[in-house]
């Protein structure tokens, strides 16, 4: 085999590839982007009735960084 022949295998690298691949080809998502969970439902909610929580930017920061 030469040095420059492509091999086609099933490797995470190639499969992720061809994931890529398959959204350009068929132009969407593999989701429904449009479609928020209920997660997304209850933010747009609390938000819509000013019901969000206050916090600083170094309480955010704790809480980012007690995640880790």
């Amino acid at each position: 085999m030469s040095e420059n022949a492509i091999v086609y295998n099933n490797t995470p690298f190639n499969e992720h590839i061809e994931k890529k691949a398959s959204i350009v080809r068929e132009k969407e998502f593999p989701f429904e982007s449009l479609t928020p969970n209920t997660e997304t439902i209850a933010a747009m909610e609390e938000a819509r009735y000013d019901n969000l929580e206050t916090v600083t930017l170094n309480e955010l920061q704790a809480v980012l960084d007690a995640d880790n």
